[in-house]
Formats: structure tokens, C-alpha cells, sequence
């Protein structure tokens, strides 16, 4: 008998603790009521489409030529049209700087006459390959980083277009030699 009470008196209390937990839910659904309702008086938001991606060849030789006025999609309120007009005026302002590096070196012009001149018949690693550049450029280590950055961009476009060959070295380096033919 003491078994079967200490049984009932487990599932009364499991009980109130399901009911008590059933109320706390309950207040937390109607706390976030308010955010889970959709108020029939909010306003659409309005779709614009925008002009058509143009695309760019050359990063380095991007020059924006945006007239200073742009015919809206829609008829903005005159603040946003005056900030509109100030972005399009600072965007004119940019024209093509030679590149430099820290020490305000000027790094010239480079093709993929240098990169393959640079390359010749040898396997070489991006390291490798800007290394030479540097040489042949007549350049000293503070030019090295934007160098680098033009090697690895010519080396991923040859790789695409079968110029460049890429392998892996011992060492687990990508190695890159020209492609015969």
C-alpha cells in the first residue's frame, strides 16, 4: 500500500510540473504574440531593378564615367537625391593611379610578355615566379607585393586558358611551367 501511495503522490507532482510548464509557455507565446502577427496596415516594400552588370577586363584600367544625374526608377524625396548626386560626383573624381608600394616605388606596367619571359621553360612556384619578375623588372623587395598580386592574378587566367601547366611539388607547392605547343 505505502508503494502505491508514493506512486500516486510521483504522478500528481509530475503532473503539476507539466501544468506549471504548460503556463510558462503559454506566457511566453503570448509575449511574442506581437512579434509573430502580421499587421494588415504595413506597406510593401518597393521593387527596383537595376541596370543591366556590365563587365570589366582590365580592374586596373577602370575609369568611372557616370554622369553626375541618374534618372530614378522611382521619384525619390530630395535629401536622397542630393546624397545620390554627391556619390556620383566623388566617383568622377577617380582617375587611374600607377600603383605603389610602401615605399611609394613605382611598379610598372606589366603583360603576359613579362610572366612568360619572367617564366621560361622552368618549373616555378608563384614565389618563384615573382621573384624573376622582380629581376626582370629591375625592382627591390618593396615592390615584391604588388607584383605578387599581379603574378598570381596572370597565373590563375594562363592556368584557365592553357597557357600555364600547374602541378604540385614535393613540398606540396603548386608548381607552374609553360605549356608546350
Amino acid at each position: 500500500m505505502q508503494s502505491l501511495l508514493e506512486a500516486t503522490n510521483h504522478i500528481a507532482n509530475e503532473i503539476e510540473r507539466t501544468r506549471q510548464h504548460l503556463r510558462n509557455l503559454e506566457q511566453a507565446l503570448e509575449g511574442l504574440r506581437p512579434l509573430i502577427t502580421v499587421d494588415v496596415f504595413t506597406a510593401p516594400l518597393p521593387y527596383v531593378d537595376c541596370a543591366a552588370p556590365q563587365s570589366v577586363e582590365d580592374i586596373s584600367e577602370v575609369v568611372p564615367e557616370r554622369p553626375a544625374t541618374i534618372k530614378p526608377a522611382i521619384k525619390p524625396n530630395p535629401k536622397a537625391t542630393a546624397k545620390s548626386k554627391a556619390t556620383a560626383t566623388e566617383l568622377t573624381k577617380f582617375k587611374k593611379q600607377p600603383v605603389t608600394s610602401a615605399s611609394a616605388e613605382h611598379v610598372p606596367a606589366t603583360g603576359a610578355k613579362l610572366w612568360a619571359e619572367a617564366m621560361g621553360r622552368k618549373k616555378l612556384s608563384l614565389e618563384g615566379l615573382t621573384t624573376a619578375a622582380l629581376s626582370e623588372l629591375k625592382l627591390d623587395v618593396s615592390g615584391r607585393a604588388p607584383i605578387k598580386n599581379r603574378a598570381r592574378v596572370w597565373l590563375h587566367a594562363a592556368v584557365r586558358k592553357g597557357v600555364v601547366k600547374a602541378s604540385h611539388g614535393r613540398d606540396g607547392t603548386n608548381l607552374y611551367q609553360m605549356a608546350r605547343g
